[in-house]
């Protein structure tokens, strides 16, 4: 993202939870194996995040948080937050990957004298359609989306 309209920040447990939270709601849309009645929180066993999400067990899990959030843990330091499922809580695994990555956060854009998260995000995303090669000289925030 550009960094004109956002800023690197340190990523907290919340919003790691969050993030989270949002996989599940969207992975239970298209996999009937998911549980869409659990509440996942900081006191969710990995055992019930598992189940609710129809996870792979610690291992391949690990790995695949590795690649989704871009980091380089090692198996056992997975294992250590993973493993056991039923004892280990996703606040173990919220903590260690928020203290291995970071956010990204839009920085207000001003227009007129006030403070617009909106447009931040809209410039931020035209940016990267551009640095994708598209032409963007003709997209407005009024412009409707479409393929």
């Amino acid at each position: 993202m550009s960094d004109n309209y956002s800023i690197e920040t340190n990523a907290t447990p919340e919003f790691v939870l969050a993030v989270l939270r949002d996989e599940h709601r969207h992975v239970v849309e298209i996999d009937s194996a998911c549980d869409p009645e659990v509440d996942l929180t900081f006191d969710s066993t990995v055992e019930d995040w598992r189940g609710a999400n129809d996870l792979l067990p610690a291992k391949q899990l690990g790995r695949a948080l590795n690649h989704s959030w871009r980091l380089s843990l090692s198996d056992a330091q997975w294992r250590s937050v993973l493993s056991p499922p039923g004892q280990r809580r996703l606040r173990d695994v919220t903590v260690l990957i928020a203290a291995n990555t970071k956010r990204t956060q839009l920085k207000p854009f001003s227009i007129a004298g006030t403070a617009c998260v909106s447009a931040a995000a809209f410039l931020a995303i035209k940016d990267c359609l551009a640095a994708d090669g598209v032409d963007v000289s003709n997209i407005a925030p009024s412009t409707p989306l479409h393929e």
